[in-house]
Parts: structure tokens; sequence; C-alpha cells
């Protein structure tokens, strides 16, 4: 199902100026849409085809495959149009019946069903001509011009003047010609010409000059022939061809030259007329001109819009690509597919770390993969990003940077190594937004610094940090930071406090890093989302913090602000998962806490409130703990893993949750680090291999996005 051999094709290769070829007679298309993570679209045969993230049956598959590569097709209907949702889709047939598939919690697929998710095509009753869907509603125009909207309603977004959510289609009004849906927002024309929006406005959204949300249709003063509506704004092209936009504008999505937003329909760009069509998504906006030319503004960090060789999130002002004869486009949450060359071929660009793209390359590792270089040794790995300490002592890190975790100064995610430092990298803790690391005994941090998480009271940076309160051996973060000081005296915290995870004896948050536990010498530290736990040189182990699901293994349920010793000794080392926790005690493996996922690793999914056996071996060296998974190695250097597998994150080949260890590869592991929903982890010969989820560019292998278009 995954590909991962990188192959990348420029647009003038795939039209065929370098000798791309595919099938002689490839299918032509007629329709697409995007998803979050997903694409679908018609085929000149009325069939769908679809690809990508499919965790609420969104690509209609009828299994609980986790992502596609490849477009496939799954419904052997007659489709005549497509509305694609954040997690949901619904499809008009040639026969004007409605059917929808994908997530339906809020009720958005609009039958009255309990089910949270639905993974083929199930048909809402009645006969319609216009169907569009939002993140967690859909709204549909009957045969009768009739306006119908279902689901969430929390900001008005159903249209009847309430914020009551309904399961099944409530009647908005008559007279309507077509309808668009946004996030939490809809637009729609009327007969007569007229257009109207509601629901969310906080940056208006709704276009009638304020930012109050609106649970009924309020008339916008401009009138459009064509809309598209996204996650914050919208768009519409009038009946003389000029375009206008309005809503949220921060990476430029309004085309009119800033990034202020706006409540009322503004120009876009020069105001020229000759645009046909429009596609907002969530960071960017495409049109298309009456010569078939596509144009796009916006976010381009991941190659979404192909317009900024520098991968810019901000393009304030339109600019054309080299894609031609263009007869749709939809934009997703990262990525763009558009039907080019008269709709003959598809061609997409941007995210495809779910395989949305289509293109057989992306998505999800389920498998170890090798990356480039030798490493030595010391690699950890956070929410969705990733560090590593190369043979030469350079550190390098790859994966999200949206809020600076990376420490490249700046706020470009990256999907290969990066190298970020020189110096003496002794140690390396990548939580989920920030990541400190210790030259020398000196510690260093950078990122996201919610709650003083990074350890710098001036409000956080982008590029490495000195924290000059503190000095250490060892170092834990998620979002909270522990530290083992030099002095060997105790601990220091910092960071998020909610729970008491700081240990000092409260919930109250500190700007401040003082000693906890003065006088005890610690060997290991552990962090979990609001928990802490650490083993003492006299190979004791406390924990502290939440305790909802057991995760201070002390036998209860009951949080703790200080730390709470466990009764046992000969504990060597911990590790925290979101929540739950593991050690090894005598060379044994221990687990306890959360294990919805079987990441306790006892063969159930019972949360446990004390330490359980792994297993019966006593020969266990190190232990990492994930999210909701768990990896480990033993003094054989053999990997085993266990627990959520929904992203391959067990790195076993498959895609179902363990509840016991699972060997991966063969006897040459050395370290190994667990993520969110991704592993790496380091071999004898220096190599260093990772697998799992991929879509912020975690694992390295430069498959995650891609910056430009490449055919299908």
């Amino acid at each position: 199902m995954i590909g991962r051999t990188v192959a990348c094709f420029v647009l003038a290769c795939a039209l065929g100026a370098c000798g791309f070829s595919e099938d002689p007679t490839p299918p032509d298309w007629t329709r697409v849409v995007a998803g979050e993570g997903y694409t679908c679209a018609i085929t000149g045969d009325g069939t769908i085809k679809c690809s990508g993230d499919n965790q609420y049956g969104q690509l209609g598959a009828g299994d609980d495959v986790r992502e596609a590569t490849a477009f496939t097709n799954y419904d052997p209907a007659t489709y005549t149009q497509l509305a694609g949702g954040r997690y949901h889709v619904c499809g008009l047939r040639a026969d004007a019946s409605l059917w929808c598939w994908g997530r339906n919690v809020e009720g958005e697929l609009g039958v009255a069903t309990e089910t949270t998710l639905q993974r083929t095509a199930i048909q809402v009753p009645g006969r319609w001509i216009d169907v569009a869907a939002g993140a967690t509603h859909t709204c549909a125009i009957t045969d009768g011009h009739e306006l119908e909207c279902w689901g969430d309603n929390t900001y008005g977004n159903l249209g009847d003047g309430t914020t009551n959510s309904s399961k099944t289609p409530v009647m908005i009004g008559a007279a309507w010609k077509s309808v668009v849906a946004g996030y939490y927002s809809s637009c729609g024309i009327k007969d007569d010409g007229t257009t109207w929006c509601w629901g969310l406005n906080t940056y208006g959204a709704v276009g009638d000059g304020t930012t109050i949300n609106r649970s009924a249709p309020v008339q916008v003063d401009e009138t459009f022939t064509s809309l598209s509506l996204a996650w914050l704004h919208a768009c519409g092209v009038r009946a003389d061809g000029h375009l206008r936009c309005w809503g949220y504008n921060g990476n430029g999505q309004l085309g009119d030259g800033n990034v202020v937003p706006r409540s009322t329909p503004r120009a876009v760009g020069l105001d020229d007329a000759g645009w046909i069509k429009v596609s907002a998504g969530v960071r960017s906006t495409c049109g298309v001109r009456v010569d078939g030319t596509l144009s796009c503004w916006g976010a381009d960090d991941v190659g979404q819009i192909g317009t900024s060789t520098a991968m810019s999130a901000v393009n304030t002002t339109p600019h054309d690509t080299p894609v031609t004869q263009v007869t749709d486009v939809a934009l997703g949450g990262g990525h763009t597919c558009a039907l080019a060359t008269g709709g003959t071929e598809m061609v997409c660009g941007g995210s495809n770390g779910f395989g949305q793209l289509g293109d057989d390359k992306g998505g999800s590792a389920l498998a170890p993969l090798m990356l480039d270089g030798t490493w030595d040794h010391l690699v950890a790995a956070g929410s969705t990003s990733t560090c590593a300490r190369r043979d030469d002592g350079s550190l390098w890190c790859w994966g999200n940077n949206t809020y600076g975790q990376l420490g490249t100064d700046d706020s470009m995610s990256r999907q290969l190594p990066f190298q970020i430092a020189t110096g003496e990298h002794r140690g390396i803790a990548v939580g989920a937004l920030h990541t400190c690391e210790l030259r020398g005994t000196q510690v260093w941090c950078w990122g996201y610094n919610v709650e003083y998480a990074a350890g710098d009271p001036s409000g956080g940076t982008r590029a490495p940090t000195l924290v000059a309160s503190v000095t250490a051996t060892q170092l834990s973060a998620r979002y909270h930071t522990c530290a083992i000081p030099a002095t060997q005296d105790g601990l220091q915290c910092w960071g998020r406090n909610s729970s008491g995870q700081l240990g000092r004896g409260d919930s109250a948050t500190h700007t401040d890093i003082t000693v906890i536990n003065g006088g005890t010498t610690f060997s290991s530290i552990a962090t979990g989302i609001a928990h802490t736990c650490a083993t003492t040189a006299a190979t004791g182990l406390s924990c502290w913090g939440d305790n909802a699901y057991g995760e201070l293994g002390n036998g209860t349920n009951t949080a703790s602000a200080t730390a709470v010793p466990l009764a046992t000794t000969g504990w060597s080392i911990v590790a925290a998962g979101a929540l739950h926790t593991c050690g090894i005690r005598n060379g044994g493996m221990y687990c306890w806490g959360y294990n919805a996922a079987g990441q306790v690793g006892d063969g159930t999914l019972m949360a446990q409130n004390a330490p359980i056996a792994v297993g019966a071996e006593t020969t266990w060296a190190y232990v990492s703990a994930g999210y909701i998974h768990t990896c480990a190695t033993k003094l054989d250097h053999t990997l085993w893993c266990w627990g959520s597998n929904v992203r391959g994150q067990l790195g076993n080949g498959g895609g179902k949750d363990q509840g016991a260890p699972v060997q991966v590869g063969g006897a040459d592991w050395d370290l190994v680090a667990a993520g969110d929903y991704h592993t790496c982890a380091t071999k004898l010969d220096g190599t260093l291999w990772c697998w799992g989820a991929n879509d912020s560019g975690q694992i390295g292998d430069g498959t995650a996005w891609h910056a430009g278009w490449i055919a299908r």
C-alpha cells in the first residue's frame, strides 16, 4: 500500500514535455474535492476515486484501512457532484439521490443513526440538486430549490435561526440555487442571484461587515455567480468576472495584498476581470481564469499552491502557476489538486503525509526506513518532530516547526534532517511544541513557551536560547520540562503545571525554576502529558501529577502535586507516554496507566494503576513511551513495540494495535525513541531508522509533501 521510493515529477514532465507517460488512455476527470488529508474525484465515467486519510471512513472504502496512497475506486455508482468536508464526503448520483459517508459524530451525514463513522455511502432521503460539506455540518438543496442543513450548529452554521444541532435535515428556506460550506459557516446563492451567509463570523467570513456570529442567513452586499467557503474565509466570482474574498487573512488567503481580516468582500489582486472559478482552502486560495490558467495565493509552506520557490507561508497576491486548461480545483488542509489539460489529467501538490496526492509515495511508513548519513546513537522523538546527533557531533532536527520547535529560527517545517547548531550536544528532549538540549551541562531550549515550557521568561524563541538558571545531566520534555541537575541534588521542572506535574505542591503556573525533592539523587526522568516520574540512584521510583488512569502507579487514581514513591525498588529507567508509564525493574519490563490501545503491554485493554509485568523476560535494556504506544530494546539488541499501530508506529509492517510486544527487525538495534505516532531508532552500525506517521515530515524521508505539481 505504501510506496517509499522518492521520485518527484515537475509539472513540465507531467504535461509531457520530458517524456512523462502513463496509461495511453488515462481516464478523464470531471470533479475534484479535498478534505483535511484526503482527495476524492469523479472520473469521466462517473465513478469516484479517493486517496489519503481514512480515519473516519471518508474514502468510502468499506473497511478500516487507515490511509490509501493511490487513487482507488470504492463505489461503483455513478456520481455527478461531490462535496468534501473536513472528514466526510457527500455526493449526488445521476438519479438525484444524495449519499454521504465518513465522520458522523455531529450527525453531518444527515441520517438518524448513532453510528459515529460510516465507511460506505448511506442515503439521505429526497431528491437533490446541490450539496456542500463543512467541517461538521452539511447543507443541500432539493430539486424544489429548498435549502436544508444538518449536523453541528454550535455557531449557527445550519442557518435555521438557532444553535441547536440536528442529525437530520432542517429546513432553512425556499428559492435557493447553490450552497457552499466552510468549517463552521455556510453561504448560498438564491434564485434571484443574491448572496447570503451565516454561521461562525469571528473573522468576518459571513461578509456582513461585522464579526457577530449569525444563526440565520444575512445578505452580502455583492452578488456572485459562484462561491467557495473554507475554514474561516470565503471567495466569490461576480458576473462581470471580478473576484472578491473576505474573512480570515493571516496567510494572505484573501489575495488583497495584506494579512488583515476583512468582514466585507474585497478585491483580489489588481481587481482584473476574467475569473471564472475560485476554490478556498484552509490557508490558501486558487482561482481559474477564463483562459484556464490557475492562479493561487496564501500559504505555500508545504508547496500546496506551487507558487513560491521559498515555500512561503504568506503570499498576499495571486501568482500564476504553470497549470493550464483547468476545469476544476480543490484545496484541502495543506494540499491542492487541479483537473488540468481540459480534465484529462489531475495534478496535485502539497501535503502527502496521508497519501492524499495519490502518487503512491506518501503516507505513513509501516516498517523502518533508513535515513541518509551516519548517526551517533542519540535520537529523540516528540509529538510531530524528531532530533538526532550525527557521528561528527552535529545536531539535526526535522518535522513540524510551526512553533519553532526545530530551532531553525523560522517556522518552516522540514521533511529531511536539517542541521540546527554546532557545539557539544550531550542530550536532547523533544516535547510536544518545544525542544531542549544539553550542551555540556548547559540547557538550551526553543519553540513554543506555553506556561514557560521552554524556560524563557521573554516569551519563547525559534532559536536555541540558554536557560541560565539550570545546569543538568539529563532532560525530559512534553508540555513541561524536567532536568536532573548537574549537582545531582533533586530535580528541576518548569512549564505546564495544571495537575501538579512540576512536583511543587500546587497546580499554579510558575515562571521561575526551583529545585524539588532536594537531598535525593535521581538517575532517570520522564514527563507525560500531565505527570512526571523519576528513578533514584538508590533504585527507587516516584511519580507525581495527574493520576486519572493510574499513571502514577501507586495503586490509586488520586492525583498528587508532590512525589509519591512506589513501594518497590530495583528500578533502573522510567519512560512516560501521554497517560501511561513504563519502567525497567531488575531487568523486567513493567507498565501501568491508560491502556485503550494495549500500550501497557499486558494483553488487555484495561487501565492499570499499579505496575504490571510485560511478559516474564528479565533482559530488557531500554524503554521509550510514545503517545499511546511503547517501544523497548533488550540486552540482545532486539527491538520490541506494542500498543497503538494506527499509523504504523510499531514498525512491524502492519496496521493493527498490539497488546503485547512484537519484534521489529533483527538483533542489531541500539537506542529507540517513541514519538506521538512515529518511532525512530539507531542501530549498532550507526544507521538511523524511522517509521510511522509522516504528516509533518517527522520520519525524515522527504515524502511528507511535494513542493510543486505531480500528475496523476
